[in-house]
Protein backbone atom coordinates (compact mmCIF):
# COMPACT_ATOMS: atom_id res chain seq x y z
CA UNK A 1 0.00 0.00 0.00
CA UNK A 2 3.03 2.24 1.01
CA UNK A 3 5.04 1.84 -2.64
CA UNK A 4 0.90 2.21 -4.56
CA UNK A 5 0.86 5.68 -2.65
CA UNK A 6 4.41 7.10 -3.42
CA UNK A 7 4.05 5.57 -6.99
CA UNK A 8 0.91 7.87 -7.02
CA UNK A 9 2.69 10.97 -5.65
CA UNK A 10 5.54 10.47 -8.38
CA UNK A 11 3.14 10.21 -10.72
CA UNK A 12 1.84 13.49 -9.91
CA UNK A 13 5.22 15.29 -9.73
CA UNK A 14 5.60 13.68 -13.19
CA UNK A 15 2.49 15.53 -14.47
CA UNK A 16 3.69 18.64 -12.61
CA UNK A 17 7.45 18.65 -14.76
CA UNK A 18 5.55 17.82 -17.45
CA UNK A 19 3.24 20.98 -18.09
CA UNK A 20 6.13 23.40 -17.53
CA UNK A 21 8.47 21.28 -20.23
CA UNK A 22 11.21 20.23 -17.50
CA UNK A 23 11.22 16.65 -19.39
CA UNK A 24 14.14 15.92 -17.83
CA UNK A 25 12.71 15.92 -14.40
CA UNK A 26 9.40 14.18 -15.18
CA UNK A 27 11.37 10.70 -17.18
CA UNK A 28 13.87 11.02 -13.59
CA UNK A 29 10.23 10.62 -11.40
CA UNK A 30 8.31 8.55 -13.90
CA UNK A 31 11.31 5.95 -14.02
CA UNK A 32 11.13 5.95 -10.62
CA UNK A 33 7.42 5.42 -10.53
CA UNK A 34 7.00 2.29 -13.12
CA UNK A 35 9.59 0.57 -11.20
CA UNK A 36 7.24 0.39 -7.98
CA UNK A 37 4.47 -0.16 -10.74
CA UNK A 38 6.22 -2.84 -11.55
CA UNK A 39 7.14 -4.87 -8.72
CA UNK A 40 3.36 -3.66 -7.64
CA UNK A 41 1.86 -5.91 -10.36
CA UNK A 42 4.59 -8.33 -9.45
CA UNK A 43 3.21 -9.22 -6.19
CA UNK A 44 -0.37 -8.58 -6.90
CA UNK A 45 -0.14 -10.77 -9.72
CA UNK A 46 0.65 -13.91 -7.55
CA UNK A 47 -2.48 -13.86 -5.19
CA UNK A 48 -5.01 -11.77 -7.49
CA UNK A 49 -7.93 -13.92 -9.29
CA UNK A 50 -8.44 -12.95 -13.43
CA UNK A 51 -11.05 -10.65 -12.84
CA UNK A 52 -8.57 -9.26 -9.69
CA UNK A 53 -5.81 -8.75 -12.17
CA UNK A 54 -8.06 -7.24 -14.90
CA UNK A 55 -9.48 -4.97 -12.12
CA UNK A 56 -5.97 -4.10 -10.66
CA UNK A 57 -4.50 -3.28 -14.25
CA UNK A 58 -7.58 -0.67 -15.06
CA UNK A 59 -6.20 1.58 -12.04
CA UNK A 60 -2.85 1.30 -12.84
CA UNK A 61 -2.62 1.92 -16.87
CA UNK A 62 -2.78 5.15 -17.04
CA UNK A 63 0.83 5.36 -15.21
CA UNK A 64 1.65 4.10 -18.59
CA UNK A 65 -0.68 6.36 -20.93
CA UNK A 66 1.32 9.01 -19.41
CA UNK A 67 4.82 7.81 -19.90
CA UNK A 68 3.31 7.40 -23.71
CA UNK A 69 2.49 10.80 -23.94
CA UNK A 70 5.23 12.19 -22.57
CA UNK A 71 7.32 10.44 -24.80
CA UNK A 72 5.95 11.42 -27.43
CA UNK A 73 5.81 15.07 -26.83
CA UNK A 74 9.48 15.00 -25.80
CA UNK A 75 10.41 13.06 -28.88
CA UNK A 76 13.01 12.97 -30.36
CA UNK A 77 15.10 14.68 -27.48
CA UNK A 78 14.84 11.69 -25.15
CA UNK A 79 15.17 9.30 -27.67
CA UNK A 80 16.73 6.84 -25.26
CA UNK A 81 13.24 6.38 -23.42
CA UNK A 82 12.19 4.04 -26.42
CA UNK A 83 14.13 1.09 -24.50
CA UNK A 84 11.69 1.69 -21.56
CA UNK A 85 8.69 2.04 -23.80
CA UNK A 86 9.31 -1.02 -25.50
CA UNK A 87 9.39 -2.84 -21.84
CA UNK A 88 6.28 -1.45 -21.06
CA UNK A 89 4.62 -2.86 -24.30
CA UNK A 90 6.41 -6.07 -23.32
CA UNK A 91 5.19 -6.07 -19.86
CA UNK A 92 1.47 -4.94 -20.87
CA UNK A 93 0.60 -6.21 -23.57
CA UNK A 94 -2.06 -9.55 -22.33
CA UNK A 95 -0.78 -9.04 -19.55
CA UNK A 96 -3.52 -11.10 -18.13
CA UNK A 97 -3.49 -13.77 -20.70
CA UNK A 98 0.15 -14.64 -19.99
CA UNK A 99 -0.08 -14.65 -16.40
CA UNK A 100 -2.90 -16.85 -16.62
CA UNK A 101 -1.42 -19.35 -18.42
CA UNK A 102 1.31 -19.52 -16.62
CA UNK A 103 -0.63 -20.53 -13.30
CA UNK A 104 -2.02 -23.20 -15.90
CA UNK A 105 0.91 -24.49 -16.97
CA UNK A 106 1.90 -24.41 -13.19
CA UNK A 107 -0.75 -26.57 -12.16
CA UNK A 108 -0.59 -28.81 -15.01
CA UNK A 109 2.68 -29.90 -13.91
CA UNK A 110 2.26 -29.67 -10.43
CA UNK A 111 1.22 -33.33 -10.04
CA UNK A 112 -0.32 -32.37 -6.53
CA UNK A 113 -3.32 -34.17 -5.94
CA UNK A 114 -5.25 -31.29 -3.79
CA UNK A 115 -4.37 -29.03 -6.47
CA UNK A 116 -5.91 -31.20 -9.37
CA UNK A 117 -8.61 -31.62 -7.19
CA UNK A 118 -9.17 -27.85 -6.70
CA UNK A 119 -9.25 -27.43 -10.66
CA UNK A 120 -11.86 -29.82 -10.83
CA UNK A 121 -13.70 -28.36 -8.28
CA UNK A 122 -13.25 -24.89 -9.62
CA UNK A 123 -14.20 -26.53 -13.57
CA UNK A 124 -17.30 -27.63 -12.21
CA UNK A 125 -18.30 -24.39 -10.61
CA UNK A 126 -17.31 -21.97 -13.84
CA UNK A 127 -19.43 -24.21 -15.57
CA UNK A 128 -22.33 -23.64 -14.04
CA UNK A 129 -21.72 -20.06 -13.89
CA UNK A 130 -21.33 -19.74 -17.45
CA UNK A 131 -24.78 -21.71 -17.64
CA UNK A 132 -26.44 -18.91 -15.28
CA UNK A 133 -24.89 -16.20 -17.02
CA UNK A 134 -26.39 -17.00 -20.21
CA UNK A 135 -29.70 -16.20 -19.13
CA UNK A 136 -31.02 -12.51 -18.50
CA UNK A 137 -30.03 -11.00 -15.04
CA UNK A 138 -33.64 -11.22 -13.75
CA UNK A 139 -33.59 -14.97 -14.06
CA UNK A 140 -30.69 -15.44 -12.08
CA UNK A 141 -30.65 -18.07 -9.22
CA UNK A 142 -30.30 -16.75 -5.74
CA UNK A 143 -27.04 -18.39 -5.21
CA UNK A 144 -25.07 -16.91 -7.85
CA UNK A 145 -23.07 -14.67 -5.39
CA UNK A 146 -22.30 -17.89 -3.66
CA UNK A 147 -21.11 -19.91 -6.48
CA UNK A 148 -19.03 -16.45 -7.52
CA UNK A 149 -17.57 -16.16 -4.07
CA UNK A 150 -16.77 -20.12 -4.32
CA UNK A 151 -15.17 -19.62 -7.50
CA UNK A 152 -12.76 -16.94 -6.14
CA UNK A 153 -12.25 -18.76 -3.22
CA UNK A 154 -10.76 -21.50 -5.48
CA UNK A 155 -8.71 -19.30 -7.49
CA UNK A 156 -6.91 -18.16 -4.63
CA UNK A 157 -6.53 -21.54 -3.38
CA UNK A 158 -5.06 -22.39 -6.74
CA UNK A 159 -2.55 -19.24 -6.59
CA UNK A 160 -1.30 -20.24 -3.02
CA UNK A 161 -0.91 -23.90 -3.77
CA UNK A 162 0.84 -23.35 -7.23
CA UNK A 163 4.41 -22.52 -5.71
CA UNK A 164 6.38 -23.27 -9.12
CA UNK A 165 3.74 -20.20 -10.80
CA UNK A 166 6.14 -17.59 -8.58
CA UNK A 167 9.01 -18.95 -9.76
CA UNK A 168 7.55 -19.42 -13.41
CA UNK A 169 6.52 -15.76 -13.13
CA UNK A 170 9.72 -14.09 -11.87
CA UNK A 171 11.62 -15.86 -14.97
CA UNK A 172 9.03 -14.53 -17.46
CA UNK A 173 10.11 -11.00 -16.86
CA UNK A 174 12.35 -9.91 -19.76
CA UNK A 175 13.10 -6.67 -22.21
CA UNK A 176 13.78 -5.62 -25.86
CA UNK A 177 17.29 -7.11 -25.73
CA UNK A 178 16.09 -10.40 -25.53
CA UNK A 179 13.40 -10.64 -27.91
CA UNK A 180 16.09 -8.81 -30.17
CA UNK A 181 18.54 -11.90 -29.65
CA UNK A 182 15.99 -14.14 -31.25
CA UNK A 183 15.87 -12.76 -34.38
CA UNK A 184 17.31 -13.62 -37.14
CA UNK A 185 19.49 -11.05 -39.79
CA UNK A 186 16.26 -10.62 -41.84
CA UNK A 187 13.54 -10.44 -39.39
CA UNK A 188 12.06 -7.54 -37.65
CA UNK A 189 9.85 -6.60 -34.82
CA UNK A 190 7.29 -4.52 -34.95
CA UNK A 191 5.16 -3.54 -31.63
CA UNK A 192 2.48 -1.39 -32.28
CA UNK A 193 1.33 1.45 -29.69
CA UNK A 194 -1.73 3.34 -28.66
CA UNK A 195 -2.42 5.63 -26.29
CA UNK A 196 -4.68 8.92 -25.03
CA UNK A 197 -2.51 11.54 -25.44
CA UNK A 198 -2.19 13.28 -22.55
CA UNK A 199 -1.17 16.99 -23.36
CA UNK A 200 0.38 19.67 -20.76
CA UNK A 201 -2.99 20.67 -20.23
CA UNK A 202 -5.01 17.16 -19.63
CA UNK A 203 -6.39 14.33 -21.23
CA UNK A 204 -7.69 14.98 -24.67
CA UNK A 205 -10.12 12.54 -26.84
CA UNK A 206 -7.39 12.09 -28.93
CA UNK A 207 -5.89 8.39 -29.30
CA UNK A 208 -2.19 8.17 -30.78
CA UNK A 209 -0.87 5.44 -32.66
CA UNK A 210 3.58 4.85 -33.47
CA UNK A 211 5.27 1.85 -33.37
CA UNK A 212 8.15 0.42 -32.20
CA UNK A 213 10.97 -1.40 -34.78
CA UNK A 214 13.13 -3.69 -33.50
CA UNK A 215 16.09 -5.54 -35.60
CA UNK A 216 18.91 -7.46 -34.67
CA UNK A 217 22.02 -5.03 -34.74
CA UNK A 218 19.73 -1.46 -33.57
CA UNK A 219 21.69 0.21 -30.19
CA UNK A 220 17.63 0.53 -29.26
CA UNK A 221 14.08 0.09 -30.61
CA UNK A 222 13.22 2.29 -33.75
CA UNK A 223 10.14 5.05 -32.83
CA UNK A 224 7.93 6.10 -35.14
CA UNK A 225 4.93 8.21 -35.01
CA UNK A 226 1.90 6.88 -37.12
CA UNK A 227 -0.97 8.12 -37.07
CA UNK A 228 -4.36 9.85 -35.21
CA UNK A 229 -6.80 7.23 -34.58
CA UNK A 230 -10.12 9.73 -35.89
CA UNK A 231 -7.67 9.34 -39.44
CA UNK A 232 -7.76 5.79 -39.38
CA UNK A 233 -11.43 5.36 -38.22
CA UNK A 234 -12.42 7.60 -41.00
CA UNK A 235 -11.29 5.25 -43.65
CA UNK A 236 -13.21 2.19 -41.83
CA UNK A 237 -16.53 3.97 -42.32
CA UNK A 238 -17.94 4.55 -45.58
CA UNK A 239 -21.10 6.85 -46.56
CA UNK A 240 -23.38 3.91 -45.06
CA UNK A 241 -21.23 3.53 -41.36
CA UNK A 242 -20.43 -0.41 -42.20
CA UNK A 243 -17.67 -2.38 -44.16
CA UNK A 244 -20.15 -4.01 -47.31
CA UNK A 245 -18.41 -6.24 -49.51
CA UNK A 246 -17.65 -3.40 -52.16
CA UNK A 247 -16.17 -1.21 -49.35
CA UNK A 248 -13.94 -3.66 -48.35
CA UNK A 249 -12.84 -4.35 -52.04
CA UNK A 250 -12.28 -0.35 -52.39
CA UNK A 251 -10.09 -0.50 -49.21
CA UNK A 252 -7.78 -3.12 -49.88
CA UNK A 253 -7.75 -2.77 -53.96
CA UNK A 254 -4.54 -2.92 -55.81
CA UNK A 255 -4.44 0.60 -57.41
CA UNK A 256 -1.75 2.70 -58.96
CA UNK A 257 -2.22 5.34 -56.50
CA UNK A 258 -1.50 4.74 -52.97
CA UNK A 259 -3.40 2.81 -50.51
CA UNK A 260 -4.84 5.13 -47.66
CA UNK A 261 -4.04 2.00 -45.73
CA UNK A 262 -0.52 1.30 -46.16
CA UNK A 263 -0.12 5.02 -46.31
CA UNK A 264 -1.08 5.37 -42.45
CA UNK A 265 0.24 2.01 -41.10
CA UNK A 266 2.99 0.77 -43.43
CA UNK A 267 4.77 3.76 -45.34
CA UNK A 268 6.30 5.74 -41.85
CA UNK A 269 8.35 1.92 -41.48
CA UNK A 270 9.71 1.50 -44.91
CA UNK A 271 12.99 2.62 -44.69
CA UNK A 272 13.24 0.06 -41.31
CA UNK A 273 12.24 -2.77 -43.43
CA UNK A 274 14.45 -2.70 -45.93
CA UNK A 275 16.07 -6.43 -46.70
CA UNK A 276 13.77 -7.61 -44.48
CA UNK A 277 11.89 -10.87 -45.32
CA UNK A 278 9.86 -11.83 -42.01
CA UNK A 279 7.76 -9.28 -39.42
CA UNK A 280 6.71 -10.28 -36.47
CA UNK A 281 3.81 -7.59 -35.83
CA UNK A 282 1.95 -6.97 -32.76
CA UNK A 283 -1.06 -4.94 -33.23
CA UNK A 284 -3.24 -2.72 -31.00
CA UNK A 285 -6.54 -0.58 -31.09
CA UNK A 286 -8.48 -0.70 -34.27
CA UNK A 287 -5.45 -1.92 -36.11
CA UNK A 288 -6.77 -5.56 -34.69
CA UNK A 289 -9.88 -5.08 -37.10
CA UNK A 290 -7.43 -4.73 -39.91
CA UNK A 291 -6.42 -7.26 -42.70
CA UNK A 292 -2.68 -6.01 -42.06
CA UNK A 293 -0.95 -8.38 -44.34
CA UNK A 294 -3.53 -7.75 -47.29
CA UNK A 295 -2.85 -4.14 -47.39
CA UNK A 296 -1.79 -3.38 -50.65
CA UNK A 297 2.08 -1.90 -51.49
CA UNK A 298 1.65 -1.45 -54.81
CA UNK A 299 -0.36 -2.22 -57.65
CA UNK A 300 0.89 -6.07 -58.04
CA UNK A 301 1.48 -6.67 -54.45
CA UNK A 302 0.70 -6.27 -50.55
CA UNK A 303 2.42 -6.49 -46.59
CA UNK A 304 1.90 -10.44 -47.07
CA UNK A 305 3.40 -10.94 -50.54
CA UNK A 306 6.53 -8.52 -49.97
CA UNK A 307 7.01 -10.37 -46.59
CA UNK A 308 6.34 -12.90 -44.20
CA UNK A 309 4.28 -11.48 -42.33
CA UNK A 310 2.94 -13.21 -38.72
CA UNK A 311 0.45 -11.77 -36.18
CA UNK A 312 1.29 -12.23 -32.85
CA UNK A 313 -0.04 -10.68 -29.40
CA UNK A 314 2.87 -9.31 -28.41
CA UNK A 315 6.46 -9.97 -29.34
CA UNK A 316 7.68 -11.61 -26.66
CA UNK A 317 5.79 -14.21 -27.94
CA UNK A 318 9.08 -14.78 -30.46
CA UNK A 319 11.44 -15.84 -27.46
CA UNK A 320 9.67 -18.89 -27.01
CA UNK A 321 8.26 -19.23 -30.68
CA UNK A 322 8.83 -22.54 -32.46
CA UNK A 323 7.40 -22.83 -36.16
CA UNK A 324 4.34 -25.46 -35.74
CA UNK A 325 3.25 -27.86 -38.56
CA UNK A 326 0.29 -30.30 -39.59
CA UNK A 327 1.34 -33.68 -40.43
CA UNK A 328 1.32 -37.21 -38.90
CA UNK A 329 4.09 -36.40 -36.43
CA UNK A 330 3.00 -33.44 -34.96
CA UNK A 331 -1.03 -34.49 -34.88
CA UNK A 332 -2.62 -37.09 -33.83
CA UNK A 333 -6.26 -36.29 -34.15
CA UNK A 334 -8.70 -33.68 -36.06
CA UNK A 335 -12.25 -32.32 -34.94
CA UNK A 336 -14.38 -31.13 -37.30
CA UNK A 337 -17.59 -29.41 -37.34
CA UNK A 338 -19.91 -28.49 -39.99
CA UNK A 339 -23.09 -28.74 -41.16
CA UNK A 340 -24.95 -28.42 -38.33
CA UNK A 341 -28.80 -28.38 -37.65
CA UNK A 342 -29.30 -25.51 -35.31
CA UNK A 343 -33.15 -26.45 -34.84
CA UNK A 344 -32.57 -29.84 -33.12
CA UNK A 345 -29.78 -31.15 -30.74
CA UNK A 346 -28.99 -34.76 -30.32
CA UNK A 347 -30.48 -36.14 -26.59
CA UNK A 348 -27.48 -38.60 -26.73
CA UNK A 349 -24.02 -37.97 -26.58
CA UNK A 350 -21.96 -39.16 -29.33
CA UNK A 351 -18.84 -41.45 -28.29
CA UNK A 352 -16.04 -39.48 -30.07
CA UNK A 353 -14.11 -42.76 -30.89
CA UNK A 354 -16.31 -44.89 -33.03
CA UNK A 355 -17.44 -41.90 -34.71
CA UNK A 356 -15.61 -41.03 -37.57
CA UNK A 357 -15.78 -39.62 -41.24
CA UNK A 358 -17.28 -42.81 -42.45
CA UNK A 359 -20.76 -41.95 -40.25
CA UNK A 360 -21.11 -38.50 -41.50
CA UNK A 361 -24.52 -37.53 -39.75
CA UNK A 362 -25.61 -35.15 -43.23
CA UNK A 363 -29.01 -32.79 -42.69
CA UNK A 364 -30.27 -30.50 -45.40
CA UNK A 365 -33.63 -28.54 -44.57
CA UNK A 366 -35.91 -27.81 -47.83
CA UNK A 367 -35.67 -23.77 -47.18
CA UNK A 368 -31.99 -22.83 -45.90
CA UNK A 369 -32.68 -18.92 -46.45
CA UNK A 370 -32.49 -16.34 -43.19
CA UNK A 371 -35.90 -16.77 -41.22
CA UNK A 372 -37.82 -13.56 -40.07
CA UNK A 373 -37.20 -14.06 -36.91
CA UNK A 374 -33.40 -14.33 -37.04
CA UNK A 375 -32.47 -17.67 -35.97
CA UNK A 376 -30.15 -19.43 -37.03
CA UNK A 377 -29.95 -20.95 -40.87
CA UNK A 378 -28.32 -24.30 -41.99
CA UNK A 379 -25.03 -24.06 -44.32
CA UNK A 380 -24.70 -26.31 -46.31
CA UNK A 381 -21.14 -24.64 -47.79
CA UNK A 382 -20.41 -25.45 -44.44
CA UNK A 383 -21.18 -28.86 -44.56
CA UNK A 384 -19.45 -29.14 -48.18
CA UNK A 385 -15.76 -27.60 -46.49
CA UNK A 386 -15.66 -29.82 -43.48
CA UNK A 387 -16.45 -32.80 -45.71
CA UNK A 388 -13.85 -32.40 -48.01
CA UNK A 389 -11.01 -31.15 -45.20
CA UNK A 390 -11.90 -34.07 -43.23
CA UNK A 391 -11.29 -36.21 -46.73
CA UNK A 392 -7.64 -34.63 -46.34
CA UNK A 393 -6.88 -35.50 -42.97
CA UNK A 394 -8.15 -39.31 -43.65
CA UNK A 395 -5.53 -39.02 -46.68
CA UNK A 396 -2.90 -38.07 -44.35
CA UNK A 397 -3.51 -41.22 -41.99
CA UNK A 398 -4.48 -38.61 -39.22
CA UNK A 399 -7.20 -39.80 -36.93
CA UNK A 400 -10.63 -37.41 -37.75
CA UNK A 401 -13.73 -37.21 -36.29
CA UNK A 402 -16.69 -34.96 -38.45
CA UNK A 403 -19.67 -33.99 -36.37
CA UNK A 404 -22.97 -32.73 -37.73
CA UNK A 405 -26.60 -32.44 -38.10
CA UNK A 406 -27.83 -32.64 -34.56
CA UNK A 407 -24.90 -34.19 -33.52
CA UNK A 408 -23.12 -32.01 -33.67
CA UNK A 409 -23.47 -30.33 -29.70
CA UNK A 410 -22.20 -27.78 -27.81
CA UNK A 411 -22.04 -30.58 -24.89
CA UNK A 412 -20.00 -32.54 -27.30
CA UNK A 413 -17.53 -30.01 -27.47
CA UNK A 414 -17.22 -29.20 -24.15
CA UNK A 415 -16.24 -32.88 -23.91
CA UNK A 416 -13.32 -33.55 -26.47
CA UNK A 417 -10.61 -35.66 -25.87
CA UNK A 418 -8.15 -33.23 -26.44
CA UNK A 419 -5.27 -34.57 -24.35
CA UNK A 420 -3.02 -35.30 -27.32
CA UNK A 421 -1.87 -32.82 -30.50
CA UNK A 422 -5.00 -32.09 -32.32
CA UNK A 423 -6.44 -29.59 -34.50
CA UNK A 424 -10.00 -28.18 -34.11
CA UNK A 425 -11.91 -26.58 -37.64
CA UNK A 426 -15.17 -25.13 -37.10
CA UNK A 427 -17.37 -24.45 -39.66
CA UNK A 428 -20.31 -22.79 -38.51
CA UNK A 429 -22.32 -18.62 -37.39
CA UNK A 430 -20.45 -17.03 -35.30
CA UNK A 431 -21.21 -13.87 -33.39
CA UNK A 432 -20.12 -11.09 -31.69
CA UNK A 433 -22.32 -7.60 -30.20
CA UNK A 434 -20.84 -4.64 -29.46
CA UNK A 435 -21.09 -3.08 -26.29
CA UNK A 436 -24.90 -1.47 -25.19
CA UNK A 437 -26.16 1.60 -23.57
CA UNK A 438 -28.01 1.37 -20.95
CA UNK A 439 -30.05 3.43 -18.71
CA UNK A 440 -28.74 6.32 -17.31
CA UNK A 441 -29.53 8.51 -14.43
CA UNK A 442 -31.12 11.15 -17.01
CA UNK A 443 -33.70 8.71 -17.89
CA UNK A 444 -31.98 7.79 -21.49
CA UNK A 445 -32.37 4.12 -22.59
CA UNK A 446 -31.13 2.61 -25.80
CA UNK A 447 -31.62 -0.82 -25.07
CA UNK A 448 -33.92 -2.80 -22.58
CA UNK A 449 -31.79 -5.21 -20.75
CA UNK A 450 -35.32 -7.76 -20.27
CA UNK A 451 -36.41 -7.63 -24.12
CA UNK A 452 -33.17 -9.00 -25.27
CA UNK A 453 -31.08 -12.23 -24.91
CA UNK A 454 -28.08 -12.09 -22.69
CA UNK A 455 -25.79 -12.62 -24.81
CA UNK A 456 -26.50 -9.42 -26.34
CA UNK A 457 -27.19 -7.15 -23.02
CA UNK A 458 -24.27 -8.88 -20.99
CA UNK A 459 -21.73 -6.32 -20.24
CA UNK A 460 -19.24 -9.33 -20.47
CA UNK A 461 -17.80 -8.86 -23.47
CA UNK A 462 -16.71 -12.74 -23.55
CA UNK A 463 -20.75 -13.64 -23.16
CA UNK A 464 -21.52 -11.32 -26.20
CA UNK A 465 -19.31 -13.40 -28.36
CA UNK A 466 -19.67 -16.95 -29.57
CA UNK A 467 -20.08 -20.08 -31.83
CA UNK A 468 -23.83 -21.84 -32.78
CA UNK A 469 -24.13 -25.34 -32.13
CA UNK A 470 -27.34 -27.76 -32.87
CA UNK A 471 -30.28 -26.59 -30.78
CA UNK A 472 -29.03 -23.28 -30.74
CA UNK A 473 -32.21 -21.64 -32.74
CA UNK A 474 -34.87 -21.69 -29.83
CA UNK A 475 -33.11 -20.49 -27.22
CA UNK A 476 -31.21 -17.30 -29.21
CA UNK A 477 -34.51 -16.32 -30.60
CA UNK A 478 -36.63 -16.73 -27.51
CA UNK A 479 -35.40 -14.74 -24.28
CA UNK A 480 -37.41 -16.55 -22.09
CA UNK A 481 -36.34 -20.13 -23.31
CA UNK A 482 -35.33 -22.90 -20.89
CA UNK A 483 -33.47 -25.39 -22.27
CA UNK A 484 -34.29 -28.75 -20.61
CA UNK A 485 -30.55 -29.86 -21.63
CA UNK A 486 -27.53 -29.02 -20.07
CA UNK A 487 -26.08 -26.86 -23.04
CA UNK A 488 -27.98 -24.69 -25.01
CA UNK A 489 -26.30 -25.06 -27.94
CA UNK A 490 -24.69 -21.24 -27.36
CA UNK A 491 -21.57 -21.62 -26.90
CA UNK A 492 -19.82 -18.36 -25.30
CA UNK A 493 -16.36 -17.42 -25.85
CA UNK A 494 -16.51 -17.44 -21.71
CA UNK A 495 -17.20 -20.81 -21.88
CA UNK A 496 -14.34 -21.65 -24.19
CA UNK A 497 -12.15 -19.74 -21.53
CA UNK A 498 -12.65 -22.14 -18.94
CA UNK A 499 -11.70 -24.85 -21.26
CA UNK A 500 -8.25 -26.39 -21.38
CA UNK A 501 -7.55 -26.52 -24.98
CA UNK A 502 -3.57 -26.66 -24.54
CA UNK A 503 -2.89 -29.92 -26.68
CA UNK A 504 -4.26 -28.09 -29.38
CA UNK A 505 -1.78 -26.89 -32.02
CA UNK A 506 -4.59 -25.11 -34.22
CA UNK A 507 -8.01 -23.75 -34.31
CA UNK A 508 -9.76 -23.01 -37.42
CA UNK A 509 -12.40 -20.63 -36.75
CA UNK A 510 -14.36 -21.00 -40.21
CA UNK A 511 -17.44 -18.26 -39.45
CA UNK A 512 -18.32 -14.81 -40.03
CA UNK A 513 -16.22 -11.58 -37.69
CA UNK A 514 -14.94 -14.37 -35.62
CA UNK A 515 -12.12 -12.00 -35.13
CA UNK A 516 -14.07 -9.28 -33.37
CA UNK A 517 -14.70 -7.89 -30.24
CA UNK A 518 -14.42 -5.52 -27.58
CA UNK A 519 -10.68 -3.84 -27.94
CA UNK A 520 -9.62 -2.68 -24.36
CA UNK A 521 -6.06 -1.32 -24.20
CA UNK A 522 -3.34 -3.90 -23.86
CA UNK A 523 -5.25 -6.65 -23.44
CA UNK A 524 -6.44 -6.24 -27.37
CA UNK A 525 -9.54 -8.02 -28.26
CA UNK A 526 -11.90 -9.32 -25.58
CA UNK A 527 -14.10 -12.09 -28.07
CA UNK A 528 -13.01 -15.56 -29.25
CA UNK A 529 -9.96 -14.88 -30.13
CA UNK A 530 -8.94 -14.01 -26.31
CA UNK A 531 -11.08 -16.93 -25.54
CA UNK A 532 -8.97 -19.22 -27.03
CA UNK A 533 -5.85 -18.40 -26.18
CA UNK A 534 -7.19 -18.44 -22.32
CA UNK A 535 -7.60 -21.97 -23.19
CA UNK A 536 -4.19 -22.67 -24.14
CA UNK A 537 -4.39 -22.73 -28.00
CA UNK A 538 -1.10 -22.33 -29.91
CA UNK A 539 -2.48 -20.64 -33.22
CA UNK A 540 -6.05 -19.38 -34.16
CA UNK A 541 -7.27 -18.72 -38.19
CA UNK A 542 -10.44 -16.61 -37.77
CA UNK A 543 -12.54 -13.75 -39.77
CA UNK A 544 -13.00 -10.04 -39.79
CA UNK A 545 -15.93 -9.89 -41.82
CA UNK A 546 -18.47 -12.11 -43.84
CA UNK A 547 -16.82 -14.38 -46.29
CA UNK A 548 -18.91 -15.91 -48.93
CA UNK A 549 -19.10 -19.59 -48.33
CA UNK A 550 -17.47 -21.22 -51.63
CA UNK A 551 -14.36 -18.79 -51.06
CA UNK A 552 -14.00 -20.28 -47.13
CA UNK A 553 -14.06 -23.65 -49.06
CA UNK A 554 -11.47 -22.70 -51.68
CA UNK A 555 -9.13 -20.99 -49.10
CA UNK A 556 -9.58 -23.48 -46.10
CA UNK A 557 -8.89 -26.15 -48.78
CA UNK A 558 -5.76 -24.61 -50.07
CA UNK A 559 -4.64 -23.90 -46.56
CA UNK A 560 -4.32 -27.49 -45.78
CA UNK A 561 -2.56 -28.25 -48.99
CA UNK A 562 0.39 -26.31 -48.52
CA UNK A 563 0.36 -27.80 -44.54
CA UNK A 564 0.03 -31.52 -45.99
CA UNK A 565 2.85 -30.48 -48.50
CA UNK A 566 5.42 -29.59 -45.67
CA UNK A 567 4.96 -25.99 -45.33
CA UNK A 568 4.66 -24.68 -41.23
CA UNK A 569 1.34 -23.38 -40.37
CA UNK A 570 1.80 -19.70 -41.09
CA UNK A 571 4.06 -20.58 -44.15
CA UNK A 572 0.75 -22.25 -45.48
CA UNK A 573 -1.42 -19.57 -44.28
CA UNK A 574 0.34 -17.02 -46.44
CA UNK A 575 0.81 -19.14 -49.19
CA UNK A 576 -3.08 -19.84 -49.19
CA UNK A 577 -4.53 -16.21 -49.21
CA UNK A 578 -1.72 -15.59 -51.85
CA UNK A 579 -3.23 -18.10 -53.94
CA UNK A 580 -6.52 -16.45 -53.86
CA UNK A 581 -5.17 -13.21 -53.78
CA UNK A 582 -3.71 -13.90 -57.76
CA UNK A 583 -6.97 -15.71 -58.55
CA UNK A 584 -9.35 -12.86 -57.18
CA UNK A 585 -6.97 -9.82 -57.52
CA UNK A 586 -10.09 -7.35 -57.68
CA UNK A 587 -12.08 -8.83 -54.85
CA UNK A 588 -10.03 -9.05 -51.34
CA UNK A 589 -13.12 -9.70 -49.87
CA UNK A 590 -13.11 -13.21 -51.00
CA UNK A 591 -9.54 -13.83 -49.11
CA UNK A 592 -8.18 -10.98 -46.97
CA UNK A 593 -10.54 -10.93 -44.38
CA UNK A 594 -9.11 -14.24 -42.61
CA UNK A 595 -6.02 -14.02 -40.42
CA UNK A 596 -3.60 -16.27 -38.36
CA UNK A 597 -2.77 -15.05 -35.09
CA UNK A 598 -0.16 -16.99 -33.46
Amino acid sequence: TKHSKYAIILNNLVFLYYRTGDFMKSFEYLSLALDITNKNIKQNFDFLTERGKSSFFRTISSRFDLFHSLFFTSFPEYLSESSTLYNIELLTKNLVVRSSLEVRNAINNNGDTDVINSLAKLSVIKKGLANIYSHPKDKYPNDVNLLEEQADSLDKQLLNQSQEYRHEHEQSQLDWKTVQQKLKQNEVAVEFISFPYLSKHGWTDSVMYSALVLRPGYDQPKYVYLFVEKQLSSILKNDKGVLDQAYINQLYQQRESSNPLYQLIWHPLDSLLQGVTTVYASPTGLLHKIALGAIPVTDSSTVSSKYTLQIVGTTADIINKKEDFIDKKSVQQALLFGGINYDIASSKPVDFISSSTNNIYAFVPADSSRGATGKWNYLSGAFTEATEIARQFNEQKITTHFYSDSTATETLFKNMPVNTSSVIHIATHGYFFPDIVRKKDDGLQLIDDKKQTAFRVSENPLLRSGLIFAGANPSWTNPDYVSTATDDGILTAYEISNMDLSNVKLVVLSACETGLGDIKGSEGVFGLQRSFKLAGVKNIIMSLWKVPDEKTRELMQRFYQFCFSGKSISEAFNSAQNVMRNKYPDSPYYWAGFTLLQ
